[in-house]
């Protein structure tokens, strides 16, 4: 239900545009063809930013639940194939073609690559109005975006997204069917204190795994003809323009309604 929402104004936002520039739906969703190495390359960097992920939700848990283990007995009632289909595919295609296809896009065109990302990652990191979540995906949303501005197509950031989404929604189901009381009486004894003692060795292998997530994304750029651009982060488009022209009224007000809906989703 929460993607058919963001999906719906994207497709009338893309219909509006193509009938606007001329453009095929393609073209201004960012979704340019890649190729087949580059696939496989960008899988391999999806699996290992997972650390990074499972990093930044172990230190919103110091504050917060974790909202997707929690719901583990509501997921897992369907059949195993529709979760795949809903949480590996699209929800990730949708949440890509809004986040990375038209916020990350659209501010590319007016900004540096850097400050696109940044502002890209944070709207990821609030659409999914808690805390939880809010933390690890504008962490995620940091990583996908840059492959999409390495690699030049949304289709990047969607099997990044596909890999992570289908392999961490894997494991619960399977830790759920191995032992059904796990996340309901094992997982909540994992308090503050075992977090934290646990956090500097996530944070090793977090920062281990990122460095060679970085090195298979120029990999990728580089079999994608486009490793220049990694050196023209901080670049502004000819003709860009600085934030405060890009942040228009319309998107401040959606921030501040989504900082207010995880406030209050925190305090209830």
């Amino acid at each position: 239900m929460g993607e058919m929402i963001v999906l719906i104004p994207v497709i009338v936002f893309t219909v509006m545009a193509c009938r606007a520039t001329g453009e095929g739906p393609a073209k201004i969703l960012g979704l340019k063809k890649i190729r087949i190495g580059t696939v496989f390359l960008m899988a391999l960097y999806g699996l290992l930013i997972i650390p990074v992920t499972l990093f930044l939700n172990m230190v919103s848990m110091l504050f917060t639940e974790n909202v997707v283990t929690s719901s583990i007995d509501q997921v897992s009632a369907y059949p195993i194939v529709a979760v795949m289909i809903v949480a590996g595919l699209y929800g990730p295609l949708v949440e890509e073609i809004c986040c990375r296809g038209l916020i990350f896009g659209g501010l590319r065109k007016n900004m540096s690559a850097i400050a696109a990302i940044l502002l890209s990652a944070l709207s990821f990191g609030l659409i999914h109005l808690n805390l939880n979540q809010f933390v690890y995906a504008t962490g995620m949303g940091i990583f996908v975006a840059l492959a999409v501005e390495a690699v030049g197509s949304v289709w990047a950031s969607f099997i990044v997204h596909m890999v992570i989404n289908t392999e961490q929604m894997l494991l619960m189901l399977l830790v759920n069917k191995v032992s059904p009381d796990f996340y309901s009486e094992v997982a909540p004894q994992f308090g503050r204190k075992e977090l934290l003692m646990s956090m500097p060795v996530y944070l090793f292998v977090g920062g281990f795994c990122a460095s060679l997530a970085i090195g298979v994304l120029a990999w990728a750029s580089h079999h994608e003809g486009r490793l220049e651009v990694l050196s023209k982060l901080k670049e502004t488009p000819e003709g860009g323009v600085r934030g405060k022209a890009v942040l228009t009224l319309p998107y401040i007000i959606a921030a501040v309604l989504c900082v207010v809906a995880i406030v209050y989703e925190e305090l209830h």
